[in-house]
């Protein structure tokens, strides 16, 4: 059972106590509507991502199965994973990395409603602007914590002592920038259409339901929250493929490009490699973003109150 001290709550502490920080200087200037956001989009993330955490891990197991089996092997199911996971690892095994993750997103959550919104004002409501933004500032923070969670979620549960311990054999390895920035430009490019896809599909799903007569004010958040995941991850599901593919491997600096990473990918697989793994990524995004967009609708609009 997952509990607040795997998850490591005074480092999330640490990180909740600098935020508000943040948001009590950034108040007076930018206003609380720009605090709320950070605020309300880094808790929110936080929790959303913890509670999803296991269906990512499947994920990663069968999209790092699928990158280093042979040509004639067969793909895993989600069923099958989970099973193998169970049997060789417990239950430990679907929280391999967590604690990095969430705190992760964390920060990521409150820099994407802080800067999508942001540049949205600043651009008029122009979507593309303002998703480009958000893209390349999650894929500068997001990257290293990316590499240590799917290098930990690859491995046996037991392979490293702490995400640290994994970020220092990465380092000693590949580098400080190339063993934690590896797979950056391959991020970018899920990160910017994702995040126009995600907005796009949460704004119009949200607003439709909100027309419905009858329908309480918590299930426009919800499900469109929820759906708006689903559709941001199809639509960029095969980068995430080659990302995970490009990010898994401790080979001490032997690193493909994204071209390379794709090619091998093809030959071993064909085209339906670059979709293993999406049906536990798309139970993850309707749980995780689901209840992402439910806690920060609702916090922001209470944090708007005292801010």
């Amino acid at each position: 059972m997952l509990t607040f001290t795997h998850l490591g709550v005074s480092r999330m502490r640490l990180l909740f106590t600098s935020l508000l920080g943040s948001a009590s200087a950034l108040a007076p200037v930018a206003g609380g509507a720009a605090a709320a956001n950070l605020i309300a989009g880094s808790i929110a993330g936080a929790i959303g991502i913890g509670v999803a955490y296991p269906l990512d891990t499947v994920k990663v197991k069968m999209q790092s199965f699928a990158a280093r089996r042979g040509a004639d092997a067969v793909a895993m199911s989600p069923i099958q994973t989970v099973k193998c996971i169970l049997d060789e690892e417990g239950v430990r095994g679907f929280y391999s990395g967590v604690k990095p993750t969430m705190q992760a997103q964390f920060v990521i959550k409150g820099a994407t409603f802080l800067s999508y919104e942001s540049v949205m004002t600043l651009t008029g409501d122009n979507v593309f602007l303002s998703s480009a933004a958000c893209g390349i500032i999650c894929a500068i923070i997001n990257t290293p914590f990316e590499r240590v969670k799917v290098v930990m979620q690859s491995a046996e549960c037991d392979a490293f002592a702490s995400p640290l311990e994994c970020a220092q054999k990465l380092v000693q390895q590949d580098g400080l920038f190339n063993a934690l920035y590896r797979g950056f430009g391959v991020t970018v490019l899920r990160e910017i259409p994702g995040t126009y896809v995600y907005f796009q599909a949460y704004e119009t799903i949200s607003a439709a339901i909100s027309g419905l007569a009858g329908v309480p004010s918590w299930v426009a958040p919800l499900i469109g929250g929820a759906m708006a995941g689903a559709a941001g991850w199809i639509s960029i599901y095969p980068v995430d493929v080659v990302k995970t593919s490009m990010q898994i491997d401790l080979d001490g600096g032997n690193r493909e490009n994204m071209i390379d990473a794709t090619l091998r990918l093809w030959r071993k697989g064909g085209p339906f490699i670059f979709w293993d793994g999406i049906t536990p990524k798309l139970a993850r995004a309707v749980v995780n973003h689901g209840t992402t967009f439910l806690i920060f609708e609702n916090l922001t609009v209470e944090l708007q109150r005292v801010l």
